[in-house]
């Protein structure tokens, strides 16, 4: 599969994890285009999360004492820390959805 299908794949799927919550909204850019891939606005909260839709990818060796090969994990670009956005790691086979760093979320004003 193409690095492109592997992307539209794991929005998807993450798409589909936020939308499990009856309270959230979620909107996608139009076009795919943006340091943003997916706003989640919580109707019950006023919680706005921002993310970027990463594909996991796995470092070729085990480490530990698992055979299991660790994640690795992306750095945010810089207009994406200035706008709080997250990084959200999907794996296309299991479908399970990774958040690191809970913390930042903006709240909507009443």
């Amino acid at each position: 599969m193409s690095t492109q299908k592997k992307g539209i794949s794991s929005e998807l799927i993450a798409q589909k994890y936020f939308n499990k919550d009856p309270n959230n909204m979620v909107f996608v850019p139009l076009l795919g285009l943006g340091a943003i891939d997916i706003v989640v606005i919580n109707k019950k909260t006023k919680k706005i999360s921002l993310y970027d839709v990463k594909t996991i990818s796995r470092r070729t060796r085990s480490y530990a004492k698992s055979n299991e090969k660790m994640i690795i994990y992306r750095p945010l670009k810089a207009i994406q820390k200035r706008l709080g956005v997250r990084h959200i790691y999907v794996d296309e086979k299991t479908e399970k959805v990774i958040i690191p760093n809970q913390a930042s979320q903006k709240t909507i004003p009443d």
